[in-house]
C-alpha cells in the first residue's frame, strides 16, 4: 500500500469598532497556492495549500491531471498509468491542526513531467478549488519553497501596488527571484517583467489601465534549484472607494510560539491597505511576536516570542482611514505537564481549546472534577469573544447596554464576567438576586448558554428538534434550546434518546463543548 492517508477598547476607537456580526460565514480564502516545482528525477515533491476559513474545513481532494485524463488521488486505489513515475510513496497531509494542507511525492520519475495537480476545500458551507500547479522533472537540486504570497488583489487606476513573494531554501542557499506576467494565470505563456525591481523579491505593478492581470514569481537557488509561484491575479478597476474603511476585528484568535500563524482582519470598504499604526520611538509590538502584517490585511508568520502584545493598525483607501488597537496572545506550547489530569479520550480537544485562548490559567487543573458555575464565567466570555472576533464590551454597546460596577445584578458574587455575561442575557441566576456560583453546572444549563452565546452572535438557532425523552416539565425552559447544539455536534445525548439534562458536567466535558462551539461558530 503506497498511499498516506470584559478588554479595554481606547474610546476615541469605540464608534470605529462598532459593527454588526453577521450571521453567515463567509466562503473560504485559499491563502496559499499549490507551486509549480522543477524538481530532479528522484527528488521529492511538496504541494502546499493554506487555506483561512471561518468554518472547519470537512473536506480536502487532491486530483492529478495526467495525459488529460483527472485522477482523485485522495482515494484512488488502482493501478492508473502515472503510479509508475509517482515514486516510491505519495498521500496527502493535514499540518498540525492548521488550515494547511499538503499533497506529498517521494522520488518522482521523469515520466510524471507535465502532470498537474490541484485541490478542491469543503467547510460544510461553500467549496473552494485551488489553482493548478504544474509538475516538471528536471533541474539539479531540491528546489526552494514559497512559504507566503497573495492570492489575488484589487487595485483602483493609478494606486501602488506592491506584491510580495516570500520564500526559502532548505538548504540554506542564496535565493533569486524573477519575476513574470501572463495574459490568464497560465505558466507556458508567461512573458518576462523588464524592470529593475522584476528581479527581486518584491514587484511594483504598473496599475496605469485598467483590467486583469496576472503575475508568477520565479525563484531560483544557487545550486539550480527552481520553483514558480501560483499566480496572482490583479485586477485594477477605474472607479473610486465609496467610504473609508472599518476595520471589524477587534479579538484576534491566540498564537503559539513555533506555530505557522495565519489571520486576516475583516474590514469594509473597498481598495483598502492595511499599514502599522506607530507614534515615532515606540516599538512595534507586532514586530516583537516574529509576524507580519501584510497590507492586504492578513497577518502571517511563525511566532518566537511568548506575551501579550498590543499595536495598532490602520486601514485605508482614498476615502479615509480607519483604525483598530489589536492585543495578540503569544502562547508557549501546551506542555504534557499542562494536561496532567486529562483523560485520554479528552486531551487533544483539550489542548487544542489552550492554544485558541479559550481556557484561564486557573482553569488548567482538576479536569475531572465537577465544575461550579461560577468557574466558568471567563470560559463562555473567552468563547464569546474569540469567536466573534469582538469585544463583549464592544457588543454590549451595540445592543445598548451598559453595565455599573455599583449595580450589581446578584448578592453572592461580582465577577465582571458573570456581570456582563448575565447583561448580554448569557447567563441567567438562580432566582432571589442568587447566581449561586458554588452550584454545579448542569447539562441543560450549558445547553442554553451556547445557544445563548450563538444567538448574541447573530446564529439562527431556531427550528431545531431533538428526540430525548427526559426533557420533562421541569427542563422545559430548554427543550428549544437543545436541538441546535446537537445538531451540530456540541453536545451529544447519553443514549437510548436520554439527554440527562440534570447531570453534573465535569470541568474537562465542559472545555470540550466550548471548544466544539467554537468551531461552529468562528
Amino acid at each position: 500500500m503506497k498511499k498516506l492517508s470584559v478588554i479595554i477598547v481606547i474610546a476615541a476607537l469605540v464608534s470605529l469598532l462598532a459593527v454588526a456580526v453577521s450571521a453567515a460565514p463567509s466562503e473560504p480564502a485559499i491563502t496559499l497556492q499549490p507551486q509549480n516545482y522543477v524538481v530532479p528525477e528522484g527528488g521529492d515533491l511538496r504541494y502546499t495549500v493554506r487555506v483561512y476559513s471561518e468554518s472547519p474545513i470537512t473536506a480536502v481532494t487532491w486530483y492529478l491531471i495526467y495525459n488529460g485524463q483527472t485522477y482523485n488521488i485522495s482515494e484512488y486505489e488502482g493501478n492508473p498509468e502515472w503510479e509508475q513515475y509517482a515514486g516510491n510513496f505519495w498521500g496527502a497531509f493535514h499540518k498540525n491542526d492548521t488550515d494547511e494542507f499538503e499533497y506529498f511525492f517521494s522520488g518522482v520519475r521523469a515520466g510524471l513531467d507535465g502532470a498537474m495537480i490541484y485541490c478542491v476545500l469543503e467547510d460544510g458551507h461553500y467549496s473552494v478549488t485551488s489553482e493548478t500547479a504544474l509538475i516538471q522533472i528536471s533541474g539539479t537540486a531540491e528546489p526552494p519553497v514559497i512559504t507566503g504570497i497573495v492570492p489575488s488583489m484589487e487595485v483602483s487606476v493609478g494606486d501602488t501596488l506592491q506584491l510580495y513573494c516570500a520564500a526559502e531554501s532548505p538548504q540554506g542557499y542564496d535565493l533569486e527571484y524573477i519575476w513574470y506576467e501572463t495574459p490568464n494565470g497560465d505558466l507556458p505563456l508567461i512573458q518576462a517583467i523588464l524592470t529593475d525591481d522584476a528581479m527581486t523579491d518584491t514587484l511594483t505593478v504598473d496599475t496605469s489601465l485598467a483590467g486583469v492581470r496576472y503575475y508568477i514569481c520565479r525563484v531560483s537557488d544557487s545550486n539550480g534549484g527552481m520553483v514558480y509561484s501560483s499566480a496572482v491575479k490583479v485586477l485594477v478597476i477605474e472607479h473610486l472607494s465609496a467610504e473609508p474603511p472599518r476595520i471589524l476585528t477587534e479579538v484576534l484568535p491566540d498564537a503559539t510560539v513555533g506555530e505557522y500563524y495565519g489571520f486576516g482582519l475583516k474590514h469594509t470598504g473597498e481598495d483598502v491597505s492595511f499599514t502599522l499604526y506607530m507614534n515615532p520611538g515606540e516599538p512595534n509590538e507586532l514586530g516583537m511576536t516574529g509576524l507580519t502584517l501584510l497590507d492586504t490585511g492578513f497577518l502571517m508568520g511563525i511566532p518566537e516570542n511568548p506575551g501579550t502584545y498590543t499595536f495598532a493598525v490602520c486601514a485605508s483607501n482614498e476615502a479615509g482611514e480607519g483604525y483598530a488597537v489589536l492585543k495578540l496572545t503569544v502562547n508557549e506550547p501546551v506542555k504534557d505537564t499542562d494536561l496532567e489530569g486529562v483523560s485520554p479520550w479528552a486531551k487533544d480537544e483539550v489542548k487544542s481549546a489552550i492554544e485558541a485562548g479559550l481556557v484561564p490559567e486557573d482553569l488548567r487543573q482538576n479536569f475531572t472534577s465537577p465544575v461550579k458555575r461560577g468557574q466558568v464565567a471567563k470560559l463562555f466570555m473567552n468563547l464569546l469573544e474569540k469567536a466573534s472576533g469582538r469585544t463583549a464590551f464592544s457588543i454590549m454597546l451595540d445592543n445598548g447596554i451598559f453595565t455599573d460596577v455599583d449595580n450589581k445584578p446578584f448578592t453572592d458574587t461580582d465577577d465582571p464576567d458573570v456581570i456582563s455575561a448575565n447583561a448580554l442575557g448569557i447567563i441567567k441566576g438562580t432566582g432571589d438576586n442568587k447566581f449561586s456560583p458554588d452550584g454545579l453546572l448542569k447539562r441543560a444549563q450549558i445547553t442554553a448558554i451556547i445557544n445563548r452565546i450563538a444567538g448574541v452572535m447573530g446564529h439562527d438557532t431556531t427550528g431545531y428538534g431533538h428526540n430525548f425523552t427526559d426533557i420533562t416539565a421541569n427542563y422545559a425552559w430548554v427543550d428549544s434550546e437543545i436541538g441546535w447544539s446537537v445538531a451540530n455536534g456540541i453536545i451529544k445525548g447519553v443514549g437510548g434518546n436520554k439527554f440527562n439534562p440534570g447531570g453534573d458536567l465535569t470541568l474537562e466535558q465542559t472545555i470540550l463543548i466550548v471548544y466544539r462551539a467554537y468551531n461552529v461558530l468562528k
